[in-house]
């Protein structure tokens, strides 16, 4: 079971998680640069629920091999986090971004995604975003 690790449960994507993955594994190692360094933030902060075919390890694979404290991302709802998270108090630091903002940034990610069909203009792109179409 998972124990002793943080959790990120963002209700939108593109709300900061990135940029607090980073601030949160830099207070894990008192602000030592250099130690995190030692790899990509997906090395580091693992995404529980992804998974990979492999030889790419999955998001629990990753984790399973971390000594805690564990820095875990998650877009899971809190209500599917595993027991050991309860059981063992577990912190969770909850990422929000005004959903305004949040449709700007994913717009301009889109644009930039060539994997992504092209969103069009922004004002095609609002009542698309509001409907959920897409994401």
């Amino acid at each position: 079971m998972i124990c002793s690790f943080l959790s990120f449960c963002p209700i939108l994507f593109h709300v900061g998680t990135t940029w607090t993955q980073e601030i949160v594994d830099l207070l894990l190692h008192n602000g030592d640069t250099e130690a995190c360094k030692r790899g990509p933030i997906v090395m580091r902060s693992p995404f529980l629920e992804i998974f990979s075919h492999p030889p790419i390890p999955s998001g629990l694979d990753l984790l399973c091999k971390m000594s805690p404290p564990r820095l875990i991302k998650t877009h899971l709802p809190i209500q599917l986090v595993p027991e050991g998270f309860w059981e063992n108090k577990c912190k969770v630091i909850y990422m929000a971004r005004n959903a305004k903002d949040n449709l700007v940034s994913y717009y301009h990610f889109d644009r930039m995604n060539k994997t992504q069909p092209d969103p069009g203009s922004l004002d095609e792109y609002i009542p698309k975003f509001m409907k959920g179409d897409g994401k």
